[in-house]
């Protein structure tokens, strides 16, 4: 057994409390806007009637199977539920097309300077139109 950092037991218990407090609200949240009602969720679960509501309100243990199997009645992927669970963007928003965008400047600002230094033979005719620098 390795002898590692003390483990904080209660600190431990709590944030894990407290991380599945938070799913089980990002789940109510889901389902409120899917607009299908917690029975139909459970019918297509084979939960009894009521065995959603007892799970999210924590008095039945949220297994992974519960969870994944509410995530997929509400046609959600498991990477989009905890993408917005933990507040990550999803593949689709601007933030990477902006990294894209700012990574192409630095690109281009570096074939500059290899073609000022006579590295690299400009090619104007594959630089934007709009580059009054390199209009062919």
């Amino acid at each position: 057994m390795k002898n590692g950092p003390a483990i904080d037991n209660a600190s431990l218990q709590q944030r894990r409390d407290g991380a599945v407090d938070r799913l089980r609200e990002q789940l109510r949240q889901e389902i409120q806007a899917s607009h299908l009602t917690q029975r139909a969720v459970e019918e297509a679960n084979g939960f009894t009637r009521g065995y959603l509501s007892q799970v999210l309100k924590g008095h039945v243990t949220l297994t992974t199977r519960h969870l994944f199997g509410i995530v997929f009645a509400l046609g959600i992927s498991p990477e989009s539920f905890f993408r917005r669970l933990f507040g990550y963007p999803s593949p689709s928003s601007e933030q990477p097309l902006s990294e894209i965008r700012e990574r192409m400047v630095r690109y281009d600002a570096a074939l500059r300077q290899l073609e000022e230094k006579g590295v690299l033979a400009p090619y104007p005719e594959i630089r934007e139109k709009s580059d009054p620098e390199h209009e062919i």
